[in-house]
Order: structure tokens, then sequence, then C-alpha cells
């Protein structure tokens, strides 16, 4: 199984897989399209006006179309599993899993009740603008076969993308490696939420930093926009590209981030097979047949060969989706595949106007995994490890390991599940702030504050550990009497490595490296004393150390709680990545000692900037090398909100990588970039006045 096939999965929550067999809904819908005003402010956000909640979608979607349109097509070829008609193979094993999982059929028999009537207005709302956007502008489409757009696709996609940010992925990638156990769970870039409760703050406000950890640009990179309607709908902040509403950020009242929790949502089962009859395996006792049915993937092997299709069977057990490998077969349960009415939850959450009609936005418990950390205007702040935890579950069993197949004990109920109120979480600690940043729900606050995990059922699966950027934020939260907005910056943009994470430990063998033995790396290992690991642009050690670093992670397995499959790596591995690093570094810039600014840049169209942030520190960066020798950021900071909000009202700044349109026509591709690698912001408002003053540009779609 190709890992990079299965991470471009990975952090989907959009839209739209399409089955041509699927028609739209019949709904009476108006869509006055002169009533809908794009209000473009001096960066080029979009900023959608009108009178209902659908017809303000119709104008987002309009405004995402015309930003970024062909990478919208990108993502949608994914989710509907046209993925092989572009990427060849890689693609269509993405493809084969989109089929695998079924999840146009869930979607189908569970539409009409999980639905309200009023937002199948907006699905279809979301719909009409892509499929007209399609029809007037056919030069942009990349495959005819993309369109029209159905509600029904829209939300196979969102159930989809879930499914993979419940890290199914992790499960599939181990089964086709044929790695059981452990489980490797590749790259995971992580997020920060933190907030500060105005008791905490000088000012008297409540602070919220939204800071969730994507690529900078592609398929799964934020989209900035504001949604306004006369229907209470005022919400700023970002999605992913081609999601119809806003999937974090602040309306006049509230806020809220998201984070990634790797917490145990699948569970992985051996089937015992019967010796002689294929396809038969044991349950209960019984012999029971896998149920199988036909997949047809399209495929493009060379771009001058015209696509070939080809089938593929799918297996399922009463466990469920099932896969034959060399070394057995498996099962895969989770809820994230059963779940669909997510798309209305985030809807609901961006309306919601106080502590008590978002946390009934969250009772709704469709959305399968991802921590929420919030803050309001009414003094209140919260955290909580959310997502669907089976009751289900034996303790007889360890579910992040592989569990017996052959047995009803382990087949735990698709609709039984612990409540929000059963989940960790914590509301207005009295120590005053809340963060998490990927790592485990148990220290999201001062210790006094901090929860016991004994208080859980350990089958819910919780991790139990720190991260770099857990342990920093400690250091420096725990230490703060009283903050400032200055401070909570300052915090929230700390690029410090801290020395105490077993995570990182292992990086310290490379100081023991016996320069007597190895003396050609004499003068490498006395800069890795002598390196401050921060990742600051002036830094001129630091390039050597994430070299190496760098190196080191794609030698060493991690499984879910990221602890090393063995810690006792051997010393010539460092030895051989320390080499790796210096020859780098005297290869592409002469030196040992190069500020790091020259090695790590942002890129795009004409501007070449120095970029600052290391793997794992609260201003993330996770680069990868160019040919060139330079580092490209691949994921990290990328869409960062800062709010101040409370009784005075809201004060808003943002900043994205690049800018807010994709088309490098536009003066909004690049005009972020000095922004964002100085670690500045620009200023937001939800005010309709001052938008409208200084707006360049007003306009209604088409």
């Amino acid at each position: 199984m190709s890992r990079v096939a299965l991470t471009a999965c990975l952090l989907l929550f959009t839209v739209f897989i399409l089955p041509a067999q699927q028609k739209s809904l019949s709904i009476d819908l108006q869509i006055r399209k002169d009533s809908i005003f794009i209000v473009r402010d001096t960066w080029g956000v979009p900023h959608i006006y009108a009178p209902t909640d659908e017809e303000t979608v119709y104008g987002f979607m309009w405004a995402t179309c015309e930003d970024d349109f062909k990478t919208l097509q990108e993502m949608l070829a994914i989710t509907k599993g046209m993925n092989g008609r572009i990427n060849g193979k890689d693609g269509a094993v993405t493809d084969y899993v989109v089929q695998l999982l079924d999840i146009q059929n869930t979607v189908k028999q569970k539409f009409d009740q999980t639905f309200s009537h009023k937002f199948k207005k907006i699905l279809q709302a979301a719909c009409d603008a892509v499929n007209t956007y399609a029809t007037l502008n056919p030069k942009e489409i990349i495959i005819k076969k993309l369109f029209p757009v159905t509600p029904y696709e829209i939300i196979q996609g969102y159930v989809l993308g879930t499914t993979f940010l419940s890290s199914i992925s992790e499960s599939l990638t181990k089964i086709f490696e044929d790695r059981l156990p452990p489980l490797d769970p590749g790259k995971q870039y992580g997020s920060n939420g933190i907030a500060v409760h105005a008791s905490k703050t000088n000012d008297g406000q409540n602070y919220i930093a939204i800071n969730s950890h994507q690529p900078l640009e592609g398929v799964f990179s934020w989209y900035e926009a504001h949604l306004v309607s006369n229907e209470g709908l005022n919400m700023l902040g970002s999605s992913l590209l081609g999601a119809i509403t806003l999937n974090q950020g602040v309306n006049e009242h509230l806020a809220w981030a998201h984070t990634l929790n790797f917490n145990d949502f699948f569970d992985v089962y051996k089937l015992t097979m019967h010796p002689k009859k294929k396809d038969w395996y044991r349950f209960d006792g019984k012999w029971l047949k896998l149920e199988k049915k036909k997949t047809k993937l399209a495929v493009k092997l060379k771009k001058w060969l015209p696509v070939i299709t080809i089938s593929k069977p799918a297996y399922y057990s009463v466990y469920g989706p099932t896969l034959k490998t060399k070394s057995g077969v498996y099962s895969i349960r989770g809820v994230a595949y059963n779940k669909i009415g997510v798309a209305e939850q985030w809807y609901r959450m961006g309306k919601a106007r106080n502590f008590s009609e978002f946390k009934k936005a969250l009772e709704m418990q469709q959305m399968p995994n991802m921590n929420i950390v919030y803050a309001d205007r009414y003094d209140t702040i919260f955290y909580i490890s959310n997502g669907l935890y089976p009751k289900g579950r034996s303790e007889r069993y360890n579910w992040k390991q592989l569990i017996p197949g052959d047995t009803s004990e382990t087949l735990w109920s698709m609709e039984d599940f612990y409540s929000i109120d059963e989940l960790p979480h914590y509301l207005n600690p009295e120590c005053g702030y809340v963060y998490n940043t990927n790592h485990t729900p148990f220290f999201a606050s001062k210790e006094d504050c901090s929860l016991d995990p004994k208080a859980y059922c350990r089958t819910m699966g919780f991790q139990v550990r720190h991260f770099n950027r857990s342990k920093r934020l400690k250091q420096l939260m725990d230490t703060v009497q009283q903050f400032n907005w200055k401070l909570f910056k300052r915090i929230k943009y700390d690029m410090v490595v801290p020395d105490t994470v077993v995570f990182i430990t292992s990086v310290e063998k490379f100081l023991t490296i016996d320069t007597l033995q190895y003396p050609d790396l004499a003068e490498s290992v006395r800069i890795l004393h002598e390196c401050e690991r921060v990742g600051d642009t002036a830094n001129p050690n630091v390039a050597l150390w994430l070299l190496a670093f760098m190196d080191l992670m794609n030698k060493v397995k991690f499984d879910i709680e990221f602890v090393p499959h063995s810690v006792e790596t051997p010393i010539e591995v460092y030895v051989e990545c320390l080499r790796n690093a210096r020859d780098h570094l005297m290869k592409h810039f002469g030196s040992l000692r190069v500020p790091f600014g020259k090695v790590q840049r942002l890129r795009r169209a004409d501007k070449d900037l120095p970029l600052p942030g290391l793997p794992d520190v609260l201003a993330a960066m996770y680069p990868k090398k160019r040919k060139d020798g330079t580092l490209a950021p691949e994921s990290g900071d990328c869409y960062i909100l800062l709010a101040k909000i409370g009784k005075k009202g809201i004060e808003l700044e943002s900043v994205n990588a690049y800018g807010a349109s994709n088309r490098p026509e536009s003066k909004h591709y690049t005009d972020q970039m000095e922004l964002f690698v100085n670690q500045k912001t620009k200023p937001m408002t939800l005010e309709k006045e001052a938008i409208w003053k200084n707006a360049e540009r007003i306009y209604h779609p088409k």
C-alpha cells in the first residue's frame, strides 16, 4: 500500500464523491443572485452577505471556485474515486478504499432522516453554485465527469473525510503492508488550540488561538472566508477547500479551534479462516462466508495511453470492510463511516450564540473525532477530547492491538457510544486556561486542574503522552500569573524545542557520537553541542540539527502513541544521519554553519523568503528537501486566527501562508507571504460597515 496515496486522504474534510446514477434532491430552492454580495477586502478575503443561509452558502461556494477551482476539482477527483485517472496506480489505491468503505449506500439510506429541510436547502445551494460555475467556465474543467455535483455526494465526501481524520489510514496502511503489529502512523502534523479565561488576562478579554497545522497549499490547505446572513449567520474563519460552511473560527459570540486527537477510533480484527473452504471464516463457533462485491477502478498507466478499467473484489465480514494479505485476512470497524451528519453539526456550531447552544450542537454527536478548544464572550472557556467512542468494547482486550475476529464478544454496536458529558473535558478550570497540541487530554491545563485518566474506561483508547509542543506550552503557560496580548502571541509563535520529551530524547544520541572513532564528524558534533534548538531564521547551527533529525525520523518507526519501536537505535544510524546532513550542507551551501533562513525558504511566483519554524514546535514547520538543497515547507503553521472575545467586543487578526487566491494572475496569490514569514498578522473584523467601506470589490455571483 502506498503511504503517499493514503496520506493524500488523511486530513480530508471535504466534499464530493460523484456516482453518475445519483440525482439531485427535489427541493424548491430560489437563489436570488442579485441579493448575494461578495465583498472582497484589501487582502482578497471574501465576505459573503445574503438574506438567507442558503444564499450565503451559494456565494461562499462561488467565491471558492473563483479563488481555486483547480484544486477543488483535484479534491473532487480523489473523493469521487477518480484519482486513478490522474495519479495512476497510487491513485487507484485511494479509489479502491472509497468503494471498500461503501459510504455511498450509507448516505443514501440515512440521508432523509439525518438532515433538516433547511440544511438540505443549504446543500442544494452549494451544489448549484459549483455546477453553475463549471457550466460558465468549461475551459477550467479538468474532468467533465466530475459534474454535476449533488447533495448526496457532498455528504459522502464529508463522511469519507472525517473517516480518514479518525486515523483509518493507519489501520489500512498496516494491513496492506502486512505490518501487524506494530502500527506506524506516518507523518502526523498536529495542531494547536489555546484558550485563556478573562480572569487571567490584563484587559478582561478571553483569548483564543486557532492554529491548525495543515499543508500550506494544495487540496488540504485552509481557505479563509466570512459568511453572513439575515438569519443569524456571521462567522469568520477557515474551511478546508470545498467544505460548504466554515470548520473553525469565530462569530459575534464565540470561537473554536480544532486539533486532531490520535485516540483509538478504529479496530482491526484478524479473522480465523476455514482451512479448506475459500472465503469462509469462523464466528461464534459457526462458519460464515465473506460478502463479496466488485469494484471498478479506472487507471491511467501512461500519459499517452487511454484510461483502462480494472475490477477488484471488496470483501466484508460481520465486523466490516475486510482485506486479504499474505499474513492473513483482516477486518476494520469504526463509527466514523456510519455517521453522516457532521456537515450540519458544523453549521449549527457556527450559528450557536452561547455555550449552551454550542454544546447542544456537540450533542448531535456526528463528528467522529477531533478535539475542540472553545472561548466565548460570556467568559466561558472549554476543551473536550471529542469523538465517538464505542461503549461495547470488552475490557478483556487491548483495543489498540490486533483483536480476535471470531466472537461476538468483540463485535460492539455502531450506535452505542459515550455521550459528550462522559468524555474528558474542562469547563472553566480554576487554572484559567486550556490547550491542546494533539497530546493526551489528561494534561490540558495546569497540573492542579488536570484530569485523572483512571476516571475513564481504558477501552476508550485515549492517548497518554505529551508531545514537544505540549511540554513546551506547559512550561510557558504554567509560569504566567497574568496574560497580556503580546505575551499570548509570543507564546503561540514560540520556536523552541524542549529537551524533556521521550519523542525527542533519541536525538540526544547524536551528542554521544565518538569523534575519535568518527573524526570526520568532529566539527558536526561540536556544532550540535553548541546548537540552540530554536527555529529562528538567523540561527546558524540549527539547519545541521534539523537535517540530521529529518533523516533520523525517516529511519525510526513509531506506534500510535509515538513511542519508538526501538529506542535503542544503533549509533551507526545516528552517524549516517549526521554525515548525510553534513554532506548536504557542504554540497549546497559550502558550510556547516548557515543562517537557517537561507536553508528553509517560502517560495511562490517571484517571491523567495526566509521561513522560520521547526517540526513539533509551537510555530511548527515540517519541511521537505528541494533539488537545490533548500527546504520547502510541506505542512505546519498555515492559517492562523487569533481572537480576543469578551464584554468589550471582538478583536481579530489572522494570516495565511500565501494569500486568499490560488490563481497566479491574482495579486492575492502571494500578498500575505511577508506577514507570514515575519510572524505578523492582518487585522480582521465582523463589522459590516468597516468591511464594506474598505472593500476592494463588491459584486454578485453570476
